[in-house]
């Protein structure tokens, strides 16, 4: 069953909805769409949604934090505090970049901050 169709059929049921709403907004922060977009095509309220959306960009601040150190050793700790202060673009930039570019500076220095 699709994901939106979970939220439909789930309406009597507040934790299973919540659970279908969070992979609905887990699909559509990862296809690029903005909070406000997110909203308006599921009704979470703005608290909810940030807490979500925050959620999962810590999620991607980690995952490229352990693919930098995995690939290029200890990160150092302005690199570090750049990529937490990162938004979602950026940070999909960084990490489609990660698994290719021969050094950090490869990845850093080529892209803006």
């Amino acid at each position: 069953m699709g994901t939106w169709l979970q939220t439909r059929a789930t309406r009597k049921d507040p934790q299973a909805r919540f659970e279908a709403k969070w992979k609905l907004v887990q699909l559509l922060y990862r296809r690029g769409w903005d909070k406000q977009r997110i909203i308006d095509r599921i009704g979470i309220e703005k608290g909810v949604l940030q807490d979500v959306l925050q959620s999962l960009l810590q999620g991607e601040v980690l995952a490229l934090q352990k693919l930098l150190s995995k690939r290029f050793g200890v990160i150092p700790a302005e690199l570090a505090a750049t990529i937490a202060a990162a938004n979602a673009a950026q940070l999909d930039v960084w990490l489609n970049l990660v698994l290719e570019a021969p050094s950090l500076d490869a990845i850093f220095k080529s892209t803006a901050h």
